[in-house]
């Protein structure tokens, strides 16, 4: 008896994908840390400010272009931050 059943998660994406989202990432990573410096200096505000700011931009301009919910984006936004705990070796609970 042959299992035809597919036991593929479809939001999983390829390896082809996978390293071209890391390319496009690493490019908006080098990207984004010349925007705060150069709205560090602009504006004279301070690292901790400027990168909050970056932030609420980004989820908002998220949300301006996305049909997704605030809820959706709040579990999202959740998950990134549990991740980096967990990668920095910190701990902890996100609530």
């Amino acid at each position: 008896m042959t299992d035809d059943h597919d036991d593929t998660d479809p939001d999983l994406i390829s390896p082809e994908e996978q390293e071209q989202d890391s390319r496009i990432g690493a490019k908006m990573h080098l990207f984004l840390e010349r925007m705060v410096r150069a709205a560090m200096e602009e504006e004279g505000i301070d690292a901790e400010r400027t990168l909050d700011l970056m932030l609420c931009t980004a989820v908002q301009l998220y949300t301006e272009r996305s049909s997704v919910s605030a809820r959706e984006i709040g579990v999202f936004c959740k998950a990134i931050a549990e991740e980096a705990l967990d990668s920095s070796g910190a701990g902890g609970t996100v609530h």
